[in-house]
């Protein structure tokens, strides 16, 4: 039968000189076949894979050879060479390492060597040689050297292809050989962010995102280098970290799930500090989500409900983190398809509202707190004949168990949206945008007529008690609460004269048949 290739020992003698045009990368003279999953290939072993990988070594050094006389017999690469191996030998570092990187590039087959001693700089310690020989490799692998696929080990199946020549097996195993100095290089830049100099760190940092950016080999390891920068003690370094992986996410949107997953495991890590915590949702909560990131939202939910509930037992993680924590949920929240994870968070995020010195906080927490209770709004409002919550006797709440659970959701939400109505906290510049946009929903989406009367009322006296700027956004929210439920424009339509009058004329006006504004105390708790 026909002897394989690694049987004719005499076929290195046979080889000619593998040659790249101009333009031309190593991984285009691969064949098609080796792409293909054969089940048939018996694997080489043992003698056979030894004498396989013995032919490779001859082959490579008969390659060696016969590159090294054409350079020679050419009067023009022969000049180029010459200028080279000065710059090498005599010229500065940053000429030795631009005429290092020219070799490579020009045929990386034939000068693995050169490509060598450029890693060995890269893993010297002395960082200004390191960076130079960094950022040259960094080109080379994006540029020339890696395919647009993960390379691939020195795959025995491959060898024994039935098709399999020497000159193919010597690209094979070059590509081996290029994933474990790959491998190297990501030694160096690991080795670079253990620096003590933040200038370095954020240099490498940048490099391993436009690796990441530009190749998929070795993406995980490099995913996680940067990942793991968001605890380093420098700030600066962790601010880079934070849009290194934004650069990634916005370059490749379909690693946001990815990039997602690593994080959480990032921060589930024990003993973690704030600050890594507080970095890690930072980043998330900026992760764009778009209509088709239904599983990116979960995860994202997922591992803010987890860090929420672990918040709430150490109290020392503070207000701060908290906020972060409500914001990122918020923002998630509208592309799952249910809310129904938020259920056992309900009473903690109450305690948020009344409890928390943060309006911006407590806003928060209500905006998470409208997402059930405006979608049982919505049930309540679609259900047909359905007895009001108010009226309902005792017998139909024990009747309808869950019913009133979600009815009681529904009463403590707008209760404590009213309270917060009743602080001067409205007033102040932060998250009142998010406010009004909460009450609106709010309103016009409660099934209730007269609680909604209440919230007017009480948006008509802060309106009076607010500065202009305030007053004005008030005024326009309950107008436009009107326009989208005009039963509520009759109410605001007649109030009585003595209503307007000055409240220091007579507390007569203000007694059972004092109109719309007369029965009305400011401190009460309405509805």
């Amino acid at each position: 039968g026909k002897r394989s290739w690694w049987e004719n020992t005499d076929s290195a003698d046979d080889l000619e000189l593998i040659k790249f045009e101009e333009g031309q990368t190593w991984h285009t003279l691969l064949p098609a076949y080796l792409n293909e999953t054969d089940g048939h290939n018996v694997k080489l072993q043992g003698d056979r894979l030894a004498l396989a990988t013995k032919l490779i070594d001859v082959a490579y050094q008969k390659q060696m050879k016969l590159y090294n006389e054409s350079l020679k017999n050419s009067s023009e690469m022969k000049g180029d060479l010459k200028w080279m191996n000065d710059m090498i030998k005599s010229g500065t570092m940053s000429d030795k390492v631009a005429a290092m990187a020219l070799k490579v590039q020009g045929s990386p087959f034939h000068e693995l060597e050169t490509l060598d001693t450029l890693i060995g700089m890269a893993l010297k310690k002395e960082q200004r040689s390191a960076q130079l020989a960094i950022e040259a490799l960094k080109d080379l692998f994006v540029n020339n050297l890696l395919p647009e696929r993960q390379l691939r080990a020195m795959d025995n199946n491959s060898l024994n292809h039935a098709n399999m020549t020497l000159s193919t097996a010597l690209l094979v195993w070059f590509e081996a050989q290029l994933k474990n100095r790959y491998a190297k290089v990501l030694d160096a830049l690991d080795a670079g962010l253990k620096s003590n100099v933040d200038f370095f760190k954020r240099e490498c940092l940048q490099t391993i995102s436009e690796l990441l950016i530009g190749k998929p080999e070795q993406e995980a390891r490099l995913l996680e280098m940067l990942v793991n920068k968001l605890g380093d003690p420098s700030r600066a370094t962790c601010s880079k970290a934070v849009e290194a992986l934004k650069t990634v996410v916005r370059a490749h949107p379909a690693m946001k799930i990815v990039v997602v997953r690593e994080v959480r495991q990032f921060l589930y890590r024990p003993n973690l500090k704030i600050r890594p915590i507080f970095n890690g949702i930072i980043l998330l909560s900026q992760v764009q989500l778009n209509k088709g990131d239904h599983a990116v939202a979960v995860q994202l939910v997922e591992g803010y409900l987890s860090l929420f509930e672990k918040t709430m037992k150490e109290e020392e993680y503070g207000s701060r983190l908290l906020s972060a924590l409500l914001t990122g949920i918020n923002k998630a929240l509208p592309y799952l398809d249910n809310t129904d994870s938020l259920g056992k968070y309900v009473d903690p995020l109450f305690r948020i509202v009344h409890t928390a010195t943060s309006f911006s906080t407590a806003t928060q927490a209500l905006m998470l707190l409208s997402h059930l209770a405006l979608s049982i709004s919505h049930e309540q409002s679609k259900g047909k004949g359905k007895v009001p919550a108010e009226k309902e006797s005792t017998e139909d709440k024990a009747a309808q168990g869950e019913e009133t659970g979600e009815a009681q959701i529904l009463k403590r939400y707008y209760r404590a949206l009213y309270a917060k109505l009743l602080s001067d906290q409205i007033t102040t510049r932060s998250r009142n945008t998010l406010f009004l946009n909460l009450l609106y929903r709010s309103i016009k989406g409660d099934p209730l007529h007269h609680r909604a009367v209440a919230f007017l009322k009480r948006l008509l006296i802060c309106a009076a008690q607010s500065v202009p700027p305030i007053a004005a956004g008030l005024l326009f929210l309950v107008s436009e609460i009107v326009r989208a439920r005009p039963s509520l424009k009759e109410c605001l339509a007649n109030i009585p004269e003595q209503a307007a009058t000055t409240a220091g004329d007579s507390d007569k006006e203000f007694g059972e048949d004092g109109g719309y504004l007369g029965n009305f105390n400011v401190l009460k708790r309405e509805p």
